[in-house]
């Protein structure tokens, strides 16, 4: 079951979040871009139906290392 995630960029934190009970994966896109420092590359948004929820926030998390 999939849960909400909340990313703070200045503490370096993602955070479950417990207000949203479900996200969908363009949300949680268009969450990162908002929030994602300048030098952090975009996340594409291509091929969105073959990816599982939990492979796109792994991805995000892969692209703020």
């Amino acid at each position: 079951m999939a849960e909400g995630f909340g990313y703070y960029p200045e503490q370096h934190v993602i955070s479950c979040l417990v207000l949203k009970r479900k996200w969908s994966k363009p949300e949680i896109i268009k969450l990162y871009h908002a929030r994602k420092p300048p030098e952090a590359p975009e996340y594409s948004t291509k091929s969105l139906g073959n990816k599982r929820l939990e492979q796109v926030v792994a991805e995000i998390v892969g692209l703020l290392r």
